[in-house]
């Protein structure tokens, strides 16, 4: 029987190296698989799962919020990329609401490559340090914060060469 992502040794594992990370810097998980979260999950069809059910879970209740409270704002976009979108349920929910918009959910190929369908969705793999699909609007949700000032800026110029 497979752990439950509570208490999952993949998960459990980086906490091993907390002090570790105080005491001496660097990222926990990195100290405990030798190697960064996404690399991990794409070695790992089953924390990949994991990971990606959780980050779906959440944003069930975050995109809720956003589309309420951006009301009229997708009014205007044809075309919407959503920059590590994971399994692409964010995007759904967009063209759900509004669905005049044609959208890409763009992640890693071995995240998009568990997605399901969803109408007015297209699921595009790719790295996001090297291109992203072209659009009329860029939404990220829980990306830059992964990321240091320098991996940032390289994004958000790659989410800029993809707004016409």
């Amino acid at each position: 029987m497979a752990s439950s992502s509570n208490n999952h040794p993949s998960l459990t594992a980086p906490w091993h190296c907390f002090a570790a990370c105080v005491k001496d810097g660097g990222i926990a998980f990195e100290k405990a698989h030798g190697r960064q979260i996404w690399d991990f999950a794409s070695e790992n069809p089953e924390f990949n799962k994991i990971f990606n059910d959780a980050m779906a879970c959440t944003t069930k209740i975050s995109i809720t919020a956003v589309i309420a409270a951006y009301k009229d704002g997708f009014d205007g976009i044809g075309t919407l990329v959503d920059v590590g979108g994971g399994t692409g349920g964010a995007v759904a929910e967009v063209v759900k609401a509004y669905p005049h918009i044609k959208s890409v959910n763009f992640d890693l190929p071995h995240v998009v490559a568990t997605a399901q369908a969803y109408d007015g969705v297209s699921h595009v793999g790719g790295d996001m340090f090297e291109s992203i699909p072209y659009a009329d609007a860029i939404f990220m949700k829980w990306i830059l914060h992964d990321w240091n000032d320098e991996d940032c800026i390289k994004i958000l110029k790659k989410c800029q060469k993809a707004i016409p």
